[in-house]
């Protein structure tokens, strides 16, 4: 649930917004004080994020790398490893889950999500993202070590390949790559250290997951709405199964009856049945099925029994917890909050914990010694909004019934979204402090100017009525007077912030009231100098919100 029906939404750093409002008397919208509670800061009990949400992660808190992006567990439960391809460090986090702490931290040059344990954990093969190769680690005693890397193209030629998930063979003692730049499948051959095959894939891939039996292959198509299903015998596509928008991580059940994968650019999970190979079942996770897209479903796990289906929402902030044990018969169970923008989630059995990671971790917070455009600066020297993701992992201790139902009330709590029970779809309110759920009669026109790469502060800081910091204003009246003027004229809007961290995200925020997944998780790539290419402003299908 995003920016449309928000009455607070999230700050930033990129963009300074004057909002003009016609229709009514400048005395009609004087700046009024706003109350502390609603300016974004730690509270007792909760965390107010600046898009309006609130924050009360359950469980233990461990800080990790930048940005983590996926998360595996040792057989033993003993370890959680995640990848974390954030802007400013790329690494490898390694936290002994019993004592909730990290006990590595290994930087990278280059990872984005790809992650897998070889069946005895033994080793660990690690995707190298745009440096279009796979890393494999010696794990031991909870401390990796590099062995090699294998690449996939010819390192001379600069091919964009970008790998990204992984999955091991054990039958062969192989392991399956995929690709979000050429969109291939790669077999690699783990006792030559070479690849075998390779197979074109229909675009730009995600994940890929073996079933029990080792017999096929399923990927997610990122930009085609499909599961691929391979053939490993034949190593060619089989069957192409549709599915919703954007399909992330993939997981299969003990039995491989059913598959089930997550939908970003919606709120849903597909099920799809590996009989009839056919989707049977949508799951919605988001708070009620009314809600537009925007809850940004991109992890599952299963509890040990694979009755249980707990999904990840990466902006909503919580996990939804469904019983499966039925086919086609999936029953909503609660809801569990927890850290800012979650990314992967899995279940250990030998504690009955959830562990989740939490891609943007737990709080946000302001950059003063931020970029100065008056100085040359280099983003790795100075508090860059972009590298300020520092992300975390929670432990949780499986809820009870009466427990779940108390987590539930609490995601509700948690959102500033506000529900209007009927003829509201596609309805664009102005909602009043009251939250009386309907449209202002006063404003009659909006005018929507956006100054980029500038605060609020470096602009607007040397207004005396507005909640500002006049040490960092560096464009004050003199230098802008048209802005000003306008401010003057009309309102003033302190406190009114964009969810977005870069231009990337900001422009598809500031048009369209939603980044996609593919955006939130591309541009540190981008921005970070790791390879890609500037697609989130249009033109790129896959970086677009399913609404344009």
């Amino acid at each position: 649930m995003k920016t449309k029906f928000y009455s607070l939404v999230k700050i930033s750093l990129i963009f300074t917004c004057t909002i003009i409002l016609f229709g009514c008397s400048p005395t009609e919208h004087k700046q009024a004080a706003h109350p502390n509670s609603m300016l974004p800061g730690r509270y007792q009990g909760y965390t107010l994020l600046p898009n309006g949400w609130k924050l009360t992660p359950q469980g233990s808190q461990v800080e990790i790398g930048e940005l983590p992006l996926n998360m595996v567990l040792t057989n033993d439960g003993q370890y959680a490893i995640t990848s974390n391809s954030g802007m400013g460090e790329n690494s490898i986090s390694v936290v002994d889950v019993k004592e909730a702490k990290e006990v590595q931290r290994l930087e990278v040059d280059k990872t984005w999500y790809g992650l897998s344990f070889n069946s005895d954990d033994s080793k660990l093969f690690v995707s190298g993202a745009d440096n279009n190769c796979v890393y494999i680690y010696d794990f031991s005693g909870g401390r990796l070590a590099l062995d090699d890397s294998i690449m996939l193209g010819d390192v001379y030629k600069k091919e964009k390949i970008s790998v990204t998930g992984l999955d091991y063979l054990k039958k062969t003692n192989s392991l399956l790559a995929v690709s979000k730049e050429n969109n291939s499948l790669y077999l690699i051959n783990l006792n030559t250290r070479k690849v075998s095959k390779t197979l074109e894939m229909p675009g730009a891939c995600y994940d890929i997951k073996l079933d029990h039996s080792a017999e096929y292959a399923y990927v997610s198509v990122w930009d085609k709405a499909e599961i691929a299903q391979i053939d490993l015998s034949s190593f060619k596509i089989n069957n192409l199964v549709k599915v919703g928008d954007h399909p992330c991580q993939v997981l299969i059940n003990n039995d491989d009856s059913r598959l089930f994968v997550t939908n970003a650019n919606n709120n849903t999970t597909s099920v799809v049945d590996l009989k009839k190979l056919k989707q049977t079942e949508i799951i919605n996770s988001a708070l009620t099925s009314e809600v537009p897209y925007g809850s940004t479903p991109d992890a599952i796990c299963f509890n040990s029994d694979d009755d249980v289906l707990m999904v990840a929402n990466a902006d909503n902030n919580y996990l939804a917890l469904f019983d499966i044990s039925e086919p086609n018969k999936t029953k909503s169970l609660g809801f569990i909050p927890v850290g800012w923008y979650p990314t992967a989630v899995k279940y250990d059995a030998s504690t009955n914990q959830i562990i989740v990671a939490n891609g943007k971790g737990l709080a946000s917070m302001a950059n003063v010694n931020g970029p100065n455009p008056l100085k040359r600066q280099n983003f790795r020297d100075i508090k860059y909004t972009g590298t300020m993701f520092k992300g975390t992992m929670s432990i949780i201790n499986y809820p009870g019934e009466e427990t779940l139902a108390g987590l539930s009330k609490k995601v509700y709590s948690n959102t500033p979204y506000v529900y209007k029970t009927k003829n509201w779809v596609g309805i664009q309110n102005v909602i009043p402090d009251k939250h009386d759920l309907e449209g202002s009669t006063k404003i009659k026109h909006v005018f929507y100017i956006i100054k980029e790469n500038r605060t609020y502060d470096q602009v607007y800081g040397d207004i005396k009525e507005g909640n500002g910091d006049s040490s960092l204003c560096i464009f004050p009246y003199k230098i802008t007077p048209n802005q000003h003027t306008l401010t003057q004229n009309y309102t003033l809007y302190d406190n009114f912030y964009a969810d977005a961290e870069v231009s990337a995200d900001g422009h598809n925020w500031s048009t369209a009231a939603y980044a996609s997944d593919y955006v939130e998780k591309n541009w540190p790539v981008y921005y970070g100098g790791r390879g890609g290419g500037y697609y989130f402003e249009g033109g790129y299908p896959l970086a677009a919100p399913s609404s344009g």
